[in-house]
């Protein structure tokens, strides 16, 4: 589903003042802000650039290591 420009800046910053919500009654710096909105929009950027891509379906599935362990009990 694709959302209009409008929408997504509406979604970002209303979880922008969500986060900065929660930092109601503390004393920050504006380091300390500008690190939130960084991670925030990180977050965001990764949330919706899974949306925008398709599922991954897998023909097969592949072992996690490449070579099989040999057990013995000697």
């Amino acid at each position: 589903m694709t959302q209009s420009p409008h929408n997504l800046t509406e979604d970002l910053l209303s979880r922008l003042s969500e986060a900065l919500a929660g930092t109601h009654g503390r004393a920050l710096s504006v380091e300390a802000v500008k690190s939130l909105v960084q991670l925030e929009v990180q977050d965001w950027n990764m949330d919706h650039s899974a949306e925008a891509s398709p599922p991954v379906t897998a023909r097969f599935e592949q072992p996690l290591i490449g070579h099989r362990i040999r057990l013995s009990s000697e």
